[in-house]
């Protein structure tokens, strides 16, 4: 489950959650029944190849245990499974100022999703290497970093200087240590 507060204000806010589990049964909430939602509620929609189901609405308590649907609230939930694992994204507009997430871009989301995000690699800033092993590889150079360092100071980053091919080390929260 991966949980994300949206549009957070002093009164009010949205939730977007994205919860997955293993096999082809879909989660079931107790709060909001998926067996229980009103058959007409129920849009059979695809997620690529897969077969899912959207809703909009869920249930209110009204007089203790009585359950009423509300298909104002902006609640939204796309559920499917892959035949190995099911999906559900579950969203909650903050209604002050609504959120303007529609059953589409939930699909087109649902579709973006994969199993692990390609690996980036990203240049090399020579302004702002993260780690000594940084500046060798973008200098070329062999570098020597002090192993006793005066107390709290630690490396904070490291700098390339092409031109010069020099690369300074800066040690302690401002760069004090050079």
């Amino acid at each position: 489950s991966i949980n994300y507060i949206l549009d957070f204000s002093s009164t009010s806010y949205g939730t977007f959650n994205l919860i997955q589990g293993q096999g082809k049964d879909l989660w079931y909430d107790q709060k909001n029944p998926w067996s229980l939602v009103p058959e007409d509620k129920v849009k059979k929609v695809k997620v690529g190849n897969h077969e899912a189901e959207y809703v909009n609405g869920s249930f209110n308590y009204t007089g203790g245990k009585n359950l009423t649907w509300n298909d104002v609230n902006g609640h939204q939930r796309l559920a499917w499974s892959d035949g190995t694992r099911w999906y559900l994204i579950d969203f909650w507009p903050n209604l002050y100022p609504p959120d303007r997430v529609d059953r589409d871009q939930l699909i087109e989301m649902a579709e973006s999703l994969v199993d692990t995000p390609p690996e980036t690699t990203s240049a090399l800033d020579p302004d702002y290497l993260y780690s000594v092993s940084d500046a060798e590889t973008i200098s070329g150079l062999d570098l020597k970093a002090p192993t006793l360092l005066p107390m709290e100071k630690s490396f904070s980053y490291a700098r390339y200087f092409p031109d010069s091919k020099q690369v300074r080390l800066f040690y302690g929260v401002n760069g004090e240590l050079v």
